[in-house]
């Protein structure tokens, strides 16, 4: 009996692997929708974003209006500065906001006769665009490894989303934000970031409705192309990753590039890897143009970089210098030698954890000694410095728990496919089995205390009264005011100008 079940196992694993994957991702993603979805001016931008990619001109007047006029009005430094960084920003997510829009145009001709039903639209436009950019995101992740024809990256690929389809029920606290370095103690700075590693929640898990949880996702087939030796192919995709968050690429284009000039910098012989990295830094520097506004002064450290590795270059050049930097008998080339031995997924996984570990160490205490009083500083440690880290985190994570879920499938392993023997092979599907029903059971039952369409619409609904009752209100950041103003930008985007233009005198 079990020798027949080992052997239906091996013949139907990627049915099986998939099917499971599936499951549990919809089942912990309409978990997340229940906690995380509301009626803010953070979850409205990623509209925007599809409004931006088809009605440009028109979503800059508006924001350019709204600078002038709470500039006029005296507004906070701080809510000006969001607004400008919202206004650059929309173009960070430009394939979801694609989905969204297409979405909202099947939605518009049933909502455009009845103007006074625009929240009900706008939620509805959110929640179906959020799950329809979900589902083609989990489908190309299926696609990718369906291709790779390997049933240990599948094994792990579903294992890793069992775990984080668990995740949301650990009673663990809850974390918006990622600064997880800006804290006084060192306690509190590992305790916001166990919180963030083991329970990411609605904001940062992979199987959540944000664009960079999307993003985690694809990072997954990214890391199986490049453990696979298809590093162009790993390249091409992080190109395309970078119309889902395009800051977010660029920080990993940095991290992949660097690992792979360490550890295999022969790969940057191949024309495939020249072209896809070529283009995609090409294109990012570009579409970027947040940088002004995230680090302000703080692009200081980004030159002391620059010149550390212009000063590194001209040392190379000098032979005596160049083979003690990069000789056979260097630190360098020992290096290499040690991490080739580890094979590809470790020596991705200990580069990627040790240096952001190292800088992190180097980080905190010059985050410390900061004058937190001189604005500009503040808001670069508030955008950048203090978040880059937790972002960093919570983006490769999950393509972390992944590599170490291959390492010990391949340790299990006979051969080179997923034969664990006949205890193996029941015993690692029943995990995945359990896993998943576990997470159904959960998801059944309620989250929250008024299902997701209803909390949405009704925040929305709230917003609508805020935007007819007369001038916009001052602009406060982080607040209200900044989802009134970007709600007015939609509605009038859509064919309905006139109350914004009533409330923006």
């Amino acid at each position: 009996m079990v020798s027949s079940i080992s052997e239906f196992l091996r013949r139907r694993s990627r049915c099986l692997v998939l099917l499971l994957m599936l499951i549990s991702g919809f089942a912990a993603h309409v978990t997340l929708q229940g906690n995380g979805l509301r009626a803010t001016d953070d979850n409205l931008v990623f509209y925007l974003a599809g409004l931006k990619v088809f009605h440009g001109p028109e979503l800059d007047a508006l924001n350019d209006r709204a600078i002038k006029y709470y500039t006029d009005k005296g507004a906070d430094p701080h809510a000006m500065m969001r607004l400008k960084l919202h206004k650059v920003s929309l173009n960070e997510y430009a394939f979801p906001g694609v989905i969204y829009y297409g979405v909202s145009r099947i939605l518009k001709p049933l909502y455009d006769p009845a103007p006074g039903l625009y929240p009900l639209f706008v939620t509805q436009s959110l929640v179906f665009g959020f799950y329809a950019t979900f589902i083609l995101t989990i489908l190309v992740l299926a696609g990718a490894f369906a291709a790779l024809r390997s049933r240990i990256l599948l094994w792990a690929m579903a294992l890793t989303l069992a775990v984080y389809g668990l995740s949301e029920f650990l009673p663990l606290e809850e974390k918006s934000l990622a600064t997880i370095l800006v804290h006084p103690s060192l306690g509190d700075v590992f305790t916001h970031t166990s919180n963030l590693l083991f329970r990411p929640s609605a904001q940062f898990s992979p199987l959540s409705f944000p664009t960079r949880s999307q993003f985690a996702l694809l990072l997954i087939a990214l890391f199986a192309l490049r453990w696979r030796g298809h590093h162009a192919s790993a390249y091409a995709l992080l190109f395309l990753m970078s119309f889902y968050h395009l800051s977010a690429s660029g920080l990993l284009m940095v991290m992949l590039a660097g690992i792979d000039l360490l550890v295999r910098p022969a790969v940057f012989r191949r024309p495939g890897v020249q072209i896809a990295l070529g283009v995609q830094v090409l294109v990012f520097f570009y579409r970027e143009n947040m940088w002004e506004y995230l680090l302000s002064r703080g692009l200081t450290p980004l030159f002391a970089a620059g010149a550390a590795v212009v000063v590194l270059l001209g040392l190379a050049a000098v032979p005596t210098i160049r083979r003690a930097l990069f000789g056979p008998d260097s630190f360098y080339a020992r290096a290499q030698r040690w991490l080739a031995r580890r094979g590809p997924v470790a020596a991705d996984l200990i580069l990627i954890v040790g240096s952001w570990l190292a800088t992190a160490v180097v980080l905190y205490p010059v985050l410390r000694t900061l004058d937190y009083r001189n604005f500009e500083t503040a808001m670069s440690v508030f955008y950048f410095w203090g978040n880059v880290h937790g972002r960093i985190m919570t983006l490769v994570m999950p393509s972390v728990v992944f590599g170490c879920l291959v390492l010990l499938l391949a340790r299990l392993a006979r051969g080179t496919v997923l034969a664990l023997g006949t205890r193996g092979a029941v015993v690692v599907p029943l995990v995945l089995v359990v896993t998943t029903a576990a997470t159904v059971a959960l998801a059944l039952q309620p989250r929250s205390e008024e299902p997701v369409l209803p909390r949405v619409a009704s925040g929305f609904f709230r917003i609508e009264q805020a935007l007819a009752g007369g001038p916009l209100p001052q602009l406060r950041a982080t607040g209200t005011s900044e989802t009134i103003l970007y709600y007015g930008f939609s509605k009038s985007v859509d064919g309905h100008p006139r109350q914004l233009d009533a409330a923006m005198r």
